[in-house]
């Protein structure tokens, strides 16, 4: 090609417009990847983001702020990271090699933006040594490390004392047994950590829960070889509670050491606690504490438990149950494991009693709820539960968020009978009504009406709540007696899951019958599904976006070089 018609191609305007376009894509790449690297930038830095993850990941929820915002008013809480703030916020993809805090830092500074008494602190536990002995002259099972988190209640002088709780990373996650025996990472649990850690620092003294023992219950325990800490009591101490048990027999607590025959008196001991038995040398986590001359169930207990039992209660034990629901103001929880058939003499017959006398429920448990209605997730007898549509479930579990919809799951349960002589009308729906004794009992949970329970079809009763009633220099004070036919309600399989409402459940009635602040409606948040939830805003808004502002775009580049054409 000869020079003259080559500089005559170079100045032909589809040379000179061609290349004007090219220029402009470029630069609108160039533009997209600068601001995309930007946004990134701040983003790591700020914590800018849009969450679509359909269990909220990233975004602390409103019960949680509300709850801290509730019992933190006059406290200033300090969340402490043993690393610099980079560390804190590494990549979210990597929770098992370093990324865990990631989840944790992004609660916490969401919680700091929200709350003024809430502030973040960064520190090394090497240069920072002094301000960590702070944390590390009270026994603590978490010494400060890298994957530490201390939360922390400061006082005006910026002193922390004794109050401050210390976890490790994994702390704030919930892990699901695998077939392998292994663990593995199922969810975001860190909201409920921050609240368990929270209510926790705002007392000054915590109020305590007792478990009875000594009849083969289900009760917190931990020795050298073994730790046992029951869904329940695990529930309570999400709330800020101090668990321990206690034996209300006239017998004596005994070594469990093989061949050991050391006893230890009358005795109330906490799972928290190391002690070593003189005789056979064996270590156990519990304390023994010299039990009171009355042998009575403290006054100041906010509930008692009696958690699945296997063998009867003395009189005298039962004399103790009952001199606590008239003299204190807290509750008695029983759960109960049914026979499952009939039996010449029940095992439980002087507490069956009991529970009758005291409250007007006979617990019939001869055979086990079958409700071929619900959906069963393996077991034999489990069916999902109903609240019951009475103002008693309106009061006592008012502080579920989805109440009304919510379903317990419940497995191998009896059933609950309101005796009718003792109800103001002849339908036990409106429950026992002992108006002389100021005692009042409805269901809490039913079963569907397709249930069928001895071959009889129809709505059972499988929870029920009893307030009594006491005055006090003419002012009102209410105890409360919960009775459950099936231990399963509480049992950690089903208290766990956030797809049933067990656990829900029981912190709504710890903070109805305990007047105790509790982090209700936190639950984990399971990492099973990755996929994006995006709602319809959300869906309208990438639409708009994608489909109208990146074509106008696109547009008017196309109408200016247009322009620009017919103007030369």
């Amino acid at each position: 090609m000869k020079f003259g018609n080559l500089k005559s191609f170079a100045d032909s305007k589809r040379v000179k417009y061609g290349t004007l376009n090219v220029i402009l894509v470029a630069m609108v790449i160039a533009i997209v990847i600068v601001a995309n690297s930007i946004v990134s930038v701040l983003s790591d830095t700020f914590g800018f983001y849009l969450d679509m993850t359909e269990e909220q990941l990233y975004t602390v929820s409103e019960p949680l702020v509300e709850l801290l915002e509730e019992v933190s008013e006059d406290i200033n809480i300090d969340i402490i990271f043993c690393c610099d703030k980079d560390q804190a916020q590494k990549s979210y993809a990597n929770l098992e090699n370093g990324g865990a805090l990631a989840y944790v830092h992004s609660t916490a500074t969401q919680i700091a933006e929200r709350l003024d008494n809430v502030s973040i602190v960064y520190k090394d536990p090497v240069k920072d040594y002094d301000f960590m002995r702070k944390f590390t002259t009270v026994s603590s099972q978490v010494k400060p490390s890298e994957s530490t988190v201390i939360i922390a209640r400061r006082d005006s002088d910026g002193n922390y004392g004794t109050f401050y709780r210390t976890y490790h990373a994994s702390s704030f996650y919930t892990f699901a047994s695998m077939p392998d025996g292994t663990s593995a990472l199922y969810g975001y649990s860190g909201e409920r950590t921050f609240a368990t850690a929270v209510l926790s620092l705002t007392q000054d003294k915590a109020p305590t829960v007792y478990f009875v023992s000594g009849h083969g219950e289900d009760f917190p325990y931990s020795t050298e070889d073994d730790y046992n800490i029951p869904a329940l009591a695990s529930a309570y101490m999400d709330c800020g509670f101090v668990v321990r048990y206690i034996n209300l027999s006239d017998k004596q607590f005994s070594c469990t050491g093989d061949g050991c025959e050391e006893s230890w008196g009358y005795t109330e001991v906490s799972a928290l606690d190391k002690f070593t038995c003189t005789l056979c040398n064996k270590e156990y986590r519990v304390k023994d504490i010299e039990f009171s001359e009355e042998r009575q169930i403290p006054d100041n207990a906010r509930a008692v438990i009696v958690n699945q039992p296997e063998s009867d209660y003395s009189s005298d034990e039962l004399i103790k149950l009952s001199h606590y629901l008239t003299k204190s103001k807290g509750t008695v929880f029983c759960f109960l494991e049914p026979v499952g058939e009939s039996v010449t003499v029940h095992p439980l017959k002087n507490l069956y009693s009991f529970i009758k006398q005291e409250t007007g429920v006979s617990v019939v448990d001869n055979d086990v709820v079958k409700d071929s209605s619900t959906i069963s997730i393996g077991a034999d007898f489990d069916f999902r539960g109903n609240i019951a549509n009475n103002n008693a479930a309106k009061t006592y579990l008012s502080a579920l968020q989805n109440f009304g919809s919510s379903r317990p799951i419940l497995d191998n349960s009896g059933i609950l009978q309101i005796d009718e002589r003792y109800s103001a009308t002849t339908d036990s729906e409106n429950g026992f009504n002992d108006t002389s004794a100021l005692r009042y009992t409805l269901p809490l949970v039913q079963t569907s009406a397709n249930a069928s329970f001895n071959g009889e079809t129809g709505k059972h009763t499988v929870m029920s709540v009893t307030s009594f009633t006491t005055f006090e220099e003419n002012e009102a004070a209410y105890s409360y007696m919960v009775v459950c036919p099936s231990a399963s309600f509480i049992d950690a399989d089903y208290m766990n899951s956030n797809i049933y409402s067990n656990y829900e459940m029981v912190l709504a009635l710890i903070h109805s019958t305990s007047n105790a602040n509790v982090p209700v409606n936190l639950d984990f948040k399971a990492f099973a599904d990755y996929e994006l939830d995006i709602t319809q805003s959300q869906a309208n808004a990438t639409f708009v976006c994608l489909v109208t502002i990146m074509p106008a775009i696109v547009a008017i580049i196309g109408i200016v070089v247009i322009v620009r054409r017919k103007n030369r």
